[in-house]
């Protein structure tokens, strides 16, 4: 039968999985632009990747910080409010960054447009690239906003825990 212990089990599991993931995509990474020869118009897509890598690293040491902190039985605790507000300044951080990356692309491709540059590497994957990363952006920014709400729930049920722990 599922219930909590399996859940919490199954969702650490699954975040070690992401570590692995996480890895085989960033190697990947490394190895498509040496074997494509094409650093130029490979650079606008893997820099904003090489910057988010070491940040969903800490991400995933923040998640599994805190379900090691689930799994021990301490849940309301700041310890846990402060691997939430870092995971979602990580989230923040991830979406600037790919946000910033998506405008260079856009200039580049409007500059080439209206003939103020001369990039001939500009392809209709630039304009797929732009639309995928805004989405992937959205989505960065809505975890983030998401977690945030987690963290100040947290940090009200532990007011609340406290004046509780007073009162008795």
């Amino acid at each position: 039968m599922w219930n909590k212990e399996k859940s919490v089990r199954f969702t650490h599991f699954m975040v070690r999985v992401f570590y692995l993931i996480l890895t085989a995509v960033a190697a990947i990474s490394v190895i498509i632009p040496v074997a494509v020869k094409d650093y130029g118009s490979l650079a606008f897509y893997v820099i904003p990747f090489y910057i988010s890598v070491p940040v969903g690293y800490i991400a995933l040491v923040c998640l599994d910080k805190l379900l090691i902190h689930i799994k021990k039985g301490i849940v309301f605790d700041y310890k846990n409010v402060k691997l939430l507000r870092l995971f979602s300044w990580l989230c923040f951080f991830v979406c600037a960054v790919t946000i910033l990356f998506v405008a260079v692309v856009i200039l580049r491709m409007y500059l080439d447009t209206v003939g103020a540059i001369n990039v001939y590497f500009i392809t209709i994957a630039d304009w797929y690239y732009s639309v995928f990363a805004f989405c992937v952006a959205v989505a960065e920014l809505f975890v983030g906003v998401v977690v945030r709400v987690v963290k100040n729930i947290f940090e009200t049920a532990i007011k609340i825990k406290e004046e509780n722990e007073l009162t008795i």
